[in-house]
């Protein structure tokens, strides 16, 4: 009896502590239910409760959330690998890239020396005054930078104009349409967007004041590198034209304040010098201020009218407004380019501060007597340089500012 104890004993704590695994292959009125031994009991621990102890806790929804991540993340480069696919670097050969051939117009020069030749004169300021070793060799000069704030300003005051001429109607609906339409003899179908915050107008503006400094440090400062561009004869006497009058500008203020020698006016180079000479005599003492800011605001509004109306035959980097656009292009970091969804916002302020150039040009044209009235001039400028189909600067500009906001 005693030794039938203790396998009763024995053969109950297998029962109650073992588990046991059972299966059968359909389910009727009567189950018929048969023992099977799963492989992993067998590669399991000698111990009868091994394998519950060491079963993992059960996972939270964000963890199988992550886990699924993870294996699709792992799955996509294993194929990327197999492919032959890398990361592609800022600087590698894309479709925008290609579409814009920036790549090609940069061959040989430094992004980041570029980049300067946009350098608003605050920013320049500041740039060099950080830089103490030159290691771009960017300068300073103060009657330079003072003579490119006088034509941004001139700037900013063209655009108040402008946006005068629409309050005032000055500028008709009709004509509203029609320089709001980049298609040739058609209008569009709304007006153009005038009644903008100015903090817009702001950002706006400040991306064609880049576009006069680039100009500026690139053609009458000769700064490097020197980025491939043709100018027109028009766009050549307009900008002669145009840094006559701030010069005498400049040279007049000066004197008025009594700040010829503070300014070191005294001290120029002799080629500086001579020029200078020769426009402090009589016009010097004849004009006033007041003229002069009415001159050098016509000369301003001119030059950007004809930086717009280029007819590209040629080589369409023989335009420095589409050089302008490849330097904007230039990410901050100096070591690539925007992606092409990222560009339209600058491209678009480019188009909307050309818009109100042309328009602020037809205005002045009718008031002029150069034509009876401003959408005689309009017409003929908008079909001209401000279309898709036509060989220009902002043709091009147009279709980059498509291209991105396809993607």
């Amino acid at each position: 009896p005693g030794s039938t104890k203790s396998v009763a004993r024995e053969l109950w704590a297998k029962v109650t502590i073992e588990p046991v695994y059972y299966q059968t292959f359909h389910q009727s009125n009567f189950l018929r239910y048969f023992q099977v031994n799963p492989p992993a009991l067998a590669a399991s621990s000698s111990s009868p409760l091994s394998h519950l102890s060491s079963a993992p806790e059960p996972m939270t929804v964000r963890e199988r959330v992550e886990q699924q991540l993870a294996r699709k993340l792992q799955a996509r480069d294993q194929a990327a690998a197999l492919a032959g696919l890398q990361v592609q670097h800022a600087t590698e050969v894309s479709p925008w890239l290609e579409t814009t051939r920036w790549g090609d117009y940069f061959a040989g020069k430094s992004l980041r020396a570029a980049a300067h030749l946009i350098d608003l004169p605050t920013e320049r300021r500041v740039i060099v005054a950080a830089d103490t070793n030159s290691t771009f060799g960017l300068s300073y000069n103060a009657i330079e930078e003072r003579q490119l704030a006088l034509l941004l300003i001139s700037f900013d005051r063209l655009i108040e104009q402008a946006r005068e001429s629409l309050a005032e109607e000055k500028i008709n609906i009709f004509d509203q349409h029609k320089v709001n339409s980049f298609l040739r003899r058609r209008t569009h179908q709304r007006p153009l967007l005038s009644k903008l915050k100015p903090k817009t107008y702001k950002s706006y503006q400040g991306v064609f004041k880049r576009l006069i400094c680039f100009v500026y440090r690139m053609i009458h400062l000769g700064e490097q590198p020197a980025l491939h561009c043709v100018l027109t004869n028009e766009q050549s006497r307009a900008l002669d034209q145009m840094l006559h009058i701030v010069q005498l500008l400049d040279r007049v203020q000066a004197r008025e304040k009594g700040e010829l020698e503070f300014f070191g006016l005294r001290d120029l180079d002799s080629n500086q010098g001579e020029e200078v000479e020769a426009i402090t005599t009589e016009e010097e003492n004849d004009i006033s201020l007041d003229a002069l800011y009415q001159s050098l605001d016509q000369a301003c509004l001119q030059f950007c009218i004809t930086l717009l109306d280029h007819c590209l035959m040629g080589k369409i980097y023989d335009s420095i407004v589409l050089g302008f656009i490849a330097v904007l292009g230039i990410k901050e970091s100096r070591d690539g380019f925007h992606d092409a969804c990222n560009f339209t916002s600058k491209l678009s302020a480019f188009i909307k501060m050309a818009q109100l150039l042309v328009l602020q040009r037809a205005v002045v044209a009718a008031e002029c007597g150069e034509t009876q009235f401003p959408s005689e001039a309009l017409d003929e400028m908008q079909d001209r340089f401000m279309v898709l189909e036509s060989r220009s600067p902002m043709n091009w500009v147009l279709k980059l500012r498509a291209y991105g906001k396809k993607i």
